[in-house]
Order: C-alpha cells, then structure tokens, then sequence
C-alpha cells in the first residue's frame, strides 16, 4: 500500500514540475533527483514510438522479401536502443564537460534534472510528434505538406535540444579560469559534434537492421 502511495506521489509531483518547467523553465524547483531521467526516458519512448511507425511501415515491406527484416516488436526495441544510445552519448559527454567547469561538485541525476527542466517542451512536442505520424497516415509521407510538418518537429526537437544543454551551462557556477559565453559557445559547438557523431550512430544501427 505504501509503495503504491509512494508511487502516486511521485506521479503527482512529477507532473506538477512539469507543468512548471513548461510555464517558467529557469524558475521551476525540482524535488526528486529522478525527475530529469523519468522525463529523459518518457522522451525516448515518444521518438522511439513515431520513429517506430515511419521505419516499420517500410521494414515491413522490405521484410516480404527478406524475412531477416525485423518489423514489429523486434524494430521497435532496436530503434528504442538506438535512442537511449544517442541520449545516453549526450548526457555523459554532457556530464563530463559539467564536471570540468564548474565550481560545484554535482551528481549525474543533477546533471539530468538541469537538462530535463530546460527540455520539457520535448515532451509535448514529441506527443505532436506521434499524432501526426498517427493521423497523417504513412502513405502520406509522400505528400509534401506532411513531410516538412514532420521536419519542422525534428528540427524543433533538435532545437530544443541545443538550447537546454547550452543553458545548463550558462546558469552554471562556472568557475573563474573560464569565460561563461565562450563556455557557452564551446559547449555548443561540441553538443552539435556529439549530436552529428550519436545521430550517425543511431542512423548506422537503423540502416544495418534493413541488411
């Protein structure tokens, strides 16, 4: 009975700080330190998902003539792989760099929960993600409208992205050999390397599963 109370709380406050890292991200508290990995993983699972029907639609053809495709179940775990990968790359690169440049000793859930409260609107953006794969219809991929609409959300997604890891490191205690806008800048400059080499990993991984 206490575990699932326990559990109902942390549900209730989960969504309450979610609500206001959406409203006021750089004023939002986080009180668990689990907060930023639980919204990390809800993250991964809505990309996974609306990845997982655009990929499986077209891994299913390719599977009518060669069984060793995987569709279904079996595409979803490796494209959900895949995406802890790429998240998992970023957050320990991430992670590393925090580490060097500040004054303040820090743990890795801090590490997330900073990203997490800056990133939230990832959420709500992949949710608009999946219902437009959902209602558009795959076979509508080849109509150009719904094609940049599903551009238009990565390209926020990745946006969004860029921005809370630079602004983890902008509200930081830096420490004084460094410069904060050139911090800043570094740390975006390296976010778009760790992005390009993780997304060309991911992408690999997904390309071998059609061979």
């Amino acid at each position: 009975m206490d575990h699932g109370v326990k559990e109902e709380n942390f549900l209730a406050e989960m969504a309450k700080w979610f609500v206001q890292t959406i409203k006021r991200p750089t004023k939002a508290p986080t009180t668990n330190k689990y907060f930023g990995l639980a919204a990390l993983i809800v993250n991964v699972l809505l990309i996974s998902t609306a990845a997982h029907m655009m990929i499986n639609r077209i891994f299913s053809v390719l599977h009518m003539i060669n069984s060793d495709v995987p569709t279904g179940m079996s595409l979803f775990v490796r494209i959900f792989v895949a995406m802890v990968v790429f998240f998992g790359v970023q957050v320990a690169a991430g992670f590393g760099m925090y580490r060097q440049i500040i004054k303040d000793s820090t743990t890795i859930y801090k590490f997330m929960n900073r990203i997490a409260t800056f990133s939230n609107l990832m959420i709500i953006v992949g949710l608009v993600f999946n219902l437009f794969v959902m209602i558009g219809g795959i076979s509508s991929m080849q109509n150009g409208g719904f094609r940049l609409a599903i551009y238009v959300l990565v390209g926020l997604l990745s946006i969004i992205w860029v921005t809370s890891y630079s602004m983890v490191f902008s509200f930081a205690n830096i420490k004084d050999k460094f410069d904060r806008i050139q911090t800043v800048l570094v740390t975006v400059v390296a976010n778009h390397a760790v992005l390009a080499l993780t997304g060309y990993i991911c992408f690999k991984i997904i390309q071998g599963m059609a061979k």
